[in-house]
């Protein structure tokens, strides 16, 4: 069996290109077989994301999971600057 080399894709969400790399992960005791695959995002040649996946997922899935990620940095950027915009005053309905 020959060896399955990682696989890099660019892939944009929303305006916002990030590269994608898909790593087999393999058994490491000299069986052919895979364990799965680790999928990274970088975003800029940053690091943004990642996570692995059974070896019999399917393709939908980790891009489910992509889409996931990026709309999850952009719950959080969105409540940082809620937060820096706070007056710092607690009502009593809270």
């Amino acid at each position: 069996m020959e060896e399955i080399r990682p696989l890099q894709k660019n892939v944009t969400i929303e305006d916002i290109t990030y590269r994608v790399i898909v790593t087999p992960i393999d058994d490491k005791s000299g069986k052919k077989t895979f364990k799965g695959l680790m999928v990274d995002m970088m975003r800029e040649d940053e690091h943004f994301a990642r996570d692995r996946f059974a070896s019999n997922v399917n393709a939908g899935v980790i891009r489910n999971w992509m889409l996931n990620m990026h709309k999850a940095s952009q719950n959080v950027e969105r409540t940082l600057e809620a937060f820096r915009d706070w007056d710092g005053e607690l009502s009593e309905y809270w």
